[in-house]
């Protein structure tokens, strides 16, 4: 505050102090009066609170408190330097270079606003920490295998798929020309990734390495050279780019590149099997394909087929072929 000069005059006895009255400190040089509590002098005049005096001249502006390094603001109700940049007394925003994603992706992270730190992983990456973890992965592949947890889901899909607007939504979606040509576009790109494809056939040999009832029953009813490969552990290459895991092979398969597809007629009643099979022709892969009503209704005009197919067409079969009725008779 600017200090005042006194002067102080003896007269009879009695001291009497004339103070010079002291000027507003917002620099406009105007004199101010007295506060009306008799406490002093008042500091602006009244209006005059707004017009704070500039920092000081050749003053550098101090660094936050924070340790974010960066310099603070000028604090004009104060006359003082701020100590803290707004919100960083809370240290609501990052310090330093962000680190990289714990999951190996090499992303950086983002701010943990609420707890005041570097986040650990890139957001949807934290899954990949916990699968990589033998014994979580094998619990929940454990849990998801269990016969309780496979009816929950079906229980689940089927109470989805009974709402009327969920089927009316789904079925704008797939008559949607652009989201096909979005979806299309990205599946061919996530198989033309080799981790991708990997990744895709390890999941398969893990998650289907049991046949279903009709591949069991079909399993049960051909030779012993008829292996099941359903699960993934045979994949081909077609030419259109698409990876074909055949359900059944014929041993040893580089020797007689065959293999045996079986369509459910439900899931494949839209489907051609003639385009699957000139498309494992073009592979030089012999396709031998059954219909589930073939296999159920005339097990022994099947059994007979494959006997064929895997003997060249040389009609290698039992002498005895309807005696097949009463071992392969009914499912």
């Amino acid at each position: 505050m600017i200090d005042y000069m006194q002067y102080v005059f003896d007269f009879d006895g009695v001291d009497i102090t004339c103070e010079e009255t002291p000027l507003c400190l917002c620099g406009c040089k105007a004199s101010v009066c007295k506060r009306s509590d008799g406490k002093g002098w008042r500091r602006y005049i009244r209006g005059h609170f707004t017009k704070r005096p500039p920092p000081p001249l050749f003053s550098e502006a101090p660094d936050c408190a924070c340790g974010c390094q960066m310099p603070v603001t000028w604090n004009i109700y104060k006359y003082r330097w701020n100590i803290y940049i707004k919100n960083h007394h809370t240290k609501l925003h990052p310090i330093g270079e962000p680190p990289l994603c714990a999951c190996g992706c090499k992303q950086p992270v983002s701010w943990n606003r609420r707890k005041k730190c570097w986040c650990r992983c890139v957001i949807g990456h934290n899954a990949r920490l916990d699968w990589a973890n033998d014994e979580f992965a094998n619990r929940v592949r454990c849990i998801r295998r269990s016969d309780a947890s496979r009816e929950k889901y079906r229980q689940a899909a089927f109470k989805r798929w009974d709402d009327e607007s969920f089927r009316e939504k789904m079925r704008n979606l797939m008559a949607n020309a652009q989201y096909r040509d979005i979806h299309k576009q990205n599946t061919t790109a996530n198989w033309q990734n080799r981790d991708f494809v990997d990744k895709v056939m390890i999941g398969r040999a893990n998650s289907f390495k049991n046949p279903n009832k009709l591949e069991a029953y079909f399993d049960k009813i051909t030779p012993m050279n008829v292996v099941y490969t359903g699960g993934g552990t045979f994949w081909i290459t077609l030419p259109n780019g698409r990876h074909k895991n055949p359900d059944f092979i014929i041993r040893p398969i580089r020797e007689t590149r065959k293999c045996i597809e079986i369509f459910g007629d439900f899931w494949h009643k839209d489907d051609d099997p003639f385009d699957l099979i000139e498309m494992y022709w073009r592979k030089n892969f012999e396709c031998l394909l059954f219909w589930e009503h073939q296999i159920y209704d005339d097990p022994i005009g099947v059994v007979e087929q494959v006997l064929r197919f895997v003997c060249n067409g040389e009609g290698l079969l039992v002498d005895e072929a309807r005696d097949l009725e009463n071992l392969y008779g009914g499912r």
